[in-house]
């Protein structure tokens, strides 16, 4: 796909504009000018067809309704002249009916753009086209290569024809260096030649007759080989080429066969080349299928991801970089792309990111700002690989994957989380956070701090708070989980802290920290007074029952003296 975006690039096509009406010409003149076509135009089928004649453009776009004659006459007239009839011709005409349409396929034409048109969909169908063109010239020029190929080919077979009649063990040796296998035959099928040994039957002027045959010896045929590639050619005096696949293993085989002429121009017999290009074939699928896989990949990857030219220019802009930054693909293309994707303080981080890629030196992933055609901004990860080909740089790669929401997210945990430290330093009483796996200190807030007279973030809770050598016995933290691990209901419980000489209410429960790790949030309440109002309080009710009990006594008393004095 990048080949063919490149070849076409590189071929600086010319265009043939065909309109009566000069503001649609100049609109189409100035579409393909900006694109990089080079344009030759036409106000009527007079001009299109003489400077068809003369200029030979790539490709036409003619419109049809004109004065004198009209499109499909011009269209016409193109087809019928040799010169020109190779010319692919894009009909461009506000005519919308099938019954044109069809009139003007049947007459020649390629394509067919109906007015009012898109400038990408005229552009689209304006490259399709000229990639069959440039195809048609590749096929060309592999065919005079082909022709050529066969040409030296016949001259090298003639030459061994020569050598054949001066040395017939000098042309067995020549045969027996060939690796693939080769063999001559008659216009009987005989193999006269062989450079396999157990092909090899040595005639030496003798009787021919005692020769097998090579249909019988490869396929095992009774007689010739269905596309028997010997008999084409003693059929009609040319080489063949064929690709044959065996029924019986499915191998594939490339055949050649070359005529060998007598002294009178005649030909006597036929060298026929056989190369087992099985794995070739198979190797040629794999990279098919491989190369389906990858442009199936670069379709779906939600990533952006650009192929650049040496010059740091947009070469192809897969689905996820038009969905990233909003560019069409076609808009993209053969743009600057730090100008592109970048802005302010970005584009001149851009630059130097580019230079340093420019020097054939990979970028490693970094977070950076870019912006989107709408001008809104997107936070990323970039990385960029060159491209070298024989230790120069062809181009490269740049990659781009969003990452806005993760930053959103982070910001807002971010956030909640200052919150969260905000509401525990605004609550009366000592509060830590401690990792309920290594009991890490994690957060104190300030009364603690004063409370213990310095930051103990980062130690261990049992031992910087407690003064222990192990996990504090009444640790909390196994009763704060359920069976699964999952944070369950707080717990509460008091306890006298006598290196303090107070008495603390803990609340105690399991939460999940800004990291996602489990940790235990312990909020302590100083209730010493409390706790002496209330033994205060129960020391006073003490001493109330007892006065009581002293009051109920001397009532007692007095009673008895009184029944005492009355008996007396």
């Amino acid at each position: 796909m990048t080949g063919t975006v490149q070849a076409l690039h590189a071929e600086n096509f010319s265009i043939l504009v065909v309109d009566d009406n000069a503001t649609n010409l100049l609109c189409l003149q100035q579409i393909l000018l900006v694109n990089g076509y080079r344009v030759i135009a036409a106000t009527d089928g007079y001009q299109a067809t003489l400077a068809a004649e003369q200029q030979q453009p790539d490709l036409i776009l003619l419109d049809v309704m004109m004065p004198g004659i009209d499109g499909f006459e011009t269209c016409r007239r193109l087809k019928a002249n040799p010169v020109t009839a190779h010319i692919p011709v894009i009909f461009v005409t506000a005519l919308s009916n099938t019954g044109d349409r069809v009139t003007g396929l049947e007459l020649g034409g390629v394509d067919y753009v109906t007015k009012p048109y898109e400038n990408a969909e005229v552009l689209a169908r304006i490259k399709t086209q000229l990639k069959v063109v440039l195809l048609n010239r590749r096929m060309r020029q592999a065919f005079d290569f082909q022709e050529s190929e066969v040409a030296r080919r016949t001259a090298e077979l003639e030459a061994a024809n020569q050598a054949l009649r001066a040395s017939r063990n000098l042309f067995q040796n020549v045969l027996d260096a060939v690796p693939e296998l080769l063999f001559v035959v008659d216009l009987e099928l005989r193999v006269l030649f062989s450079n396999d040994p157990s092909w090899r039957m040595a005639v030496t002027g003798g009787d021919p007759a005692g020769c097998p045959t090579c249909s019988s010896r490869l396929r095992k045929f009774a007689g010739p080989c269905p596309r028997c590639s010997v008999l084409e050619v003693f059929r009609s005096g040319k080489s063949v080429e064929q690709e044959v696949t065996c029924g019986n293993d499915g191998r594939v085989w490339e055949i050649r066969a070359f005529p060998i002429c007598d002294e009178n121009g005649n030909i006597a017999k036929v060298v026929e080349y056989l190369r087992d290009i099985t794995a070739f074939r198979q190797a040629q699928r794999e990279i098919a299928t491989r190369r389906q896989f990858l442009e199936a990949v670069l379709e779906n990857v939600p990533d952006a991801i650009v192929t650049l030219d040496e010059r740091h220019h947009v070469i192809d802009w897969n689905p996820g970089a038009v969905r990233m930054f909003g560019y069409s693909p076609a808009e993209a293309r053969g743009q600057h792309l730090d100008n592109l994707v970048a802005q302010g303080r970005s584009l001149a981080e851009a630059g130097r990111k580019t230079r340093q890629l420019m020097s054939g030196q990979w970028v490693e992933p970094f977070e950076t700002i870019r912006q989107r055609r709408d001008a809104t901004s997107l936070h990323v990860i970039a990385a960029a690989s060159p491209i070298m080909i024989n230790q120069l740089l062809a181009g490269a790669v740049a990659v781009y994957t969003d990452i806005s929401t993760l930053k959103l997210t982070e910001e807002e945990l971010r956030r909640s989380h200052e919150r969260f430290l905000t509401v525990m330093e605004s609550i009366d009483a000592t509060i830590y956070v401690a990792d309920m796996t290594t009991h890490e200190i994690l957060f104190m807030n300030q009364q603690m701090m004063k409370e213990f007279g310095r930051d103990l973030t980062g130690g261990v809770c049992w031992r910087d708070l407690r003064g222990l050598s192990g996990p504090c016995p009444s640790c909390t933290s196994s009763r704060l989980l359920d069976s699964q691990g999952n944070p369950k209901g707080g717990c509460s419980w008091e306890e006298y802290d006598a290196r303090a000489n107070r008495w603390y209410r803990h609340h105690d429960r399991a939460i999940k920290w800004v990291d996602q790790r489990l940790v235990r949030l312990q909020m302590a309440t100083d209730i010493t007074d409390q706790k002496r109002i209330e033994q205060e309080r129960k020391e006073y009710e003490r001493r109330i029952q007892q006065l009581q009990k002293m009051e109920a006594i001397g009532t007692l008393a007095g009673g008895i003296a009184h029944d005492f004095n009355n008996i007396l």
